[in-house]
């Protein structure tokens, strides 16, 4: 066998091993397209959800992968959606920021923050995406970075999960 060949063999049999070791530590997952009547987005194959509707919002859970969705929707028939949708939006982008990332530790164009808890050992990463003409919030959360940039990605809110809000009447009554 002459020395290109061997060369050959050697490269080829380099490249198998860098694919089987990037796999093995998650490098390379392969996704699927999930998608309901709310909500559209790709996820690591094999992942299952829990579905879990509250009052404040519509929640998908994955314990194999850890993932987490979260998504609420203001009625935009309150009086006060807009006002209302725009502190909470504030409010969380505040809380947020000093959990964010810089740019240069991930390839995605919006934000991505780091929810790491030092204290009991977890990472998390989370997206937060806001949809301004429907008054959505959703948040995107899993101990892989790569999972939740493609999750971000691909994300498509379908139909909004609408929480309602009291409504508030600002004429005082007199008796």
């Amino acid at each position: 066998m002459d020395n290109k060949k061997l060369y050959i063999i050697i490269g080829v049999a380099c490249v198998i091993i860098a694919v089987l070791g990037a796999v093995s530590f998650g490098a390379i997952t392969a996704y699927t397209s999930y998608n309901d009547t709310n909500i559209k987005l790709d996820v690591p194959k094999g992942t299952e959800f829990q579905i879990n509707p509250t009052n404040a919002s519509l929640n998908y859970i994955s314990t194999n992968p850890k993932l987490n969705i979260s998504v609420a929707s203001i009625d935009p028939n309150n009086s006060y959606a807009n006002e209302t949708y725009s502190k909470f939006k504030g409010d969380i982008l505040n809380k947020l920021s000093k959990k964010k990332m810089n740019n240069s530790d991930h390839n995605y164009n919006g934000t991505v923050y780091n929810m790491s808890n030092i204290n009991n050992n977890n990472t998390v990463y989370s997206i937060v995406l806001f949809g301004d003409s429907s008054y959505s919030i959703i948040v995107l959360s899993s101990e892989n970075l790569n999972t939740v940039i493609k999750m971000g990605e691909t994300f498509e809110l379908m139909k909004p999960y609408i929480i309602k809000l009291p409504e508030v009447s600002n004429q005082k009554k007199f008796s």
